[in-house]
């Protein structure tokens, strides 16, 4: 469980977030959407370390993580931005950019890692491209967006995270890898029970896709919809956010 406590985060001497408060349960699927300057990366960005709220808590699993950094929070939160290449390392290969994923699990030696791709992650991986060894051979920035998208996921949520920050990660793609990497993620994150907030601008998405909707307005989360979301017509949802 992730308890955001009374957030409030000023950037350049503006209000972003004010007394933001909200409780994600595990295994929750929550879309967000809102008008742009909402404050909807900034959420992402004091729940993943980024920056420290000017007040407030945020908490898992009761253990108030608001004073670790950035780089410590990864070892229970995972974030995908909505630029592919700010989730891979464009000059190694595939494979590479896989093992520096792996590397955060401490349990597994960094010698053994290479023969240690998990049955699972092959499979994602034959997603992306059905010649598998090929594409492990491949350097990341040779691949198209979509397919950087769906192993950058896959890297993530190797070992599966206590929370997942999907920042628009379909943004950059076109329908079809959007259509794609949506059947590749959203079965992956249900199948494993991962806590996951989803940012999209798609208004479908965001009605049809998880089982929360967040709709931000206001510096703040000003609705909070679970299944009833699934009734409401593109203008219902086009009336709440303005």
């Amino acid at each position: 469980m992730l308890k955001l406590e009374n957030i409030n985060v000023t950037l350049n001497g503006s209000p972003i977030l004010e007394n933001l408060n909200a409780t994600i349960h595990s295994g929750d699927v929550i879309m967000i959407i809102g008008p742009n300057g909402t404050g909807k990366s900034t959420l992402f960005n004091a729940i993943s370390g980024r920056l420290t709220p000017q007040s407030g808590r945020i908490i898992i699993n009761d253990q108030d993580i608001t004073p670790l950094s950035e780089l410590q929070r990864t070892k229970f939160i995972a974030r995908l931005f909505q630029d592919p290449k700010m989730n891979t390392v464009d000059n190694l290969s595939v494979h590479e950019n896989i093992v520096l994923a792996m590397l955060k699990n401490a349990t597994v030696r960094p010698k053994k890692i290479s023969s240690q791709l998990p049955d699972e992650v092959m499979d994602l991986l034959s997603l992306v491209n059905g010649s598998v060894d090929k594409l492990l051979k491949r350097p990341m920035g040779g691949l198209s967006g979509g397919q950087r998208q769906m192993v950058a996921l896959m890297m993530a949520t190797i070992t599966p995270p206590q929370m997942l920050l999907l920042d628009e990660p379909t943004a950059a793609l076109d329908p079809i890898a959007t259509k794609k990497m949506l059947s590749f993620s959203i079965p992956f994150i249900e199948k494993h029970k991962i806590t996951t907030l989803f940012i999209t601008h798609d208004l479908e998405f965001a009605k049809t896709l998880g089982n929360r909707l967040w709709i931000m307005k206001d510096k703040t989360i000003k609705h909070d919809l679970g299944p009833e979301k699934q009734s409401l017509s593109i203008g219902d949802l086009n009336e709440l956010l303005h």
